[in-house]
């Protein structure tokens, strides 16, 4: 797979799951020799003794030269994760786009019905306010006739509770 139209092949996720369990076992492969070279190639060098060694001596020169063999492990551990990584994410990304559709469909059908819903409750609070706005209009003009004509407001009835101060008043 070196040219362009070999890649645009793993646009389809059966061919893309083949080619990264592929690259799995590749990569699972490439650890196991990574490992096994890294406790050959450990053993050899921590047998080297020099005259003049301290006990650890050995080991501590034959690190040097194992972490690069357990990078290489650590790298075709994690190469195999992330190809099974691609896959998973290739899956999940067609499915949602396949999904997206339905989604935005009913996402618009949702919005529509806050619009209805919105537009009906605006509607009840004008009805509302212009029956308020009518009875207050009606109400001044009660008082203003009472009040051009010379004759002062009507007194409330004693039984009558205009506020909370009239409760406080009586005691209630």
């Amino acid at each position: 797979m070196n040219d362009a139209a070999d890649y645009e092949r793993l646009l389809d996720l059966q061919v893309l799951s083949a080619w990264t369990l592929d690259r799995q076992r590749v990569h699972t492969g490439d650890e196991r020799d990574y490992g096994a070279a890294r406790a050959t190639l450990q053993a050899a060098l921590r047998a080297q003794h020099v005259p003049g060694d301290r006990p650890w001596s050995a080991r501590l020169r034959a690190r040097r030269v194992e972490k690069h063999l357990r990078g290489l492990e650590a790298a075709s551990r994690q190469a195999a994760r992330h190809a099974e990584g691609l896959r998973t994410a290739y899956a999940d990304h067609t499915r949602t786009l396949a999904a997206l559709p339905e989604q935005r469909e009913a996402k618009r059908r949702a919005k529509e019905l806050r619009k209805a819903g919105q537009a009906a409750i605006e509607g009840a609070t004008a009805k509302s306010l212009h029956k308020t706005a009518t009875a207050a209009a009606a109400f001044g003009q009660e008082q203003g006739a009472g009040a051009a004509g010379g004759q002062a407001p009507a007194a409330p009835d004693a039984g009558q509770v205009r506020g909370i101060s009239d409760l406080w008043q009586r005691g209630a």
